[in-house]
């Protein structure tokens, strides 16, 4: 029983470090498009 919480909260962990990782992500590659596209712009 306890093993099963272990393992459904460490999965739970798992997913929300990976949505994070990609909010990151996704957040530094629209900051450095937007540079780019205002720097093409000017």
């Amino acid at each position: 029983m306890l093993n099963d919480l272990f393992n459904l909260s460490t999965s739970m962990m798992r997913i929300m470090v990976l949505c994070v990782i990609q909010r990151f992500v996704y957040f530094i590659a629209e900051n450095k498009f937007i540079k780019v596209w205002i720097s093409v712009d000017n």
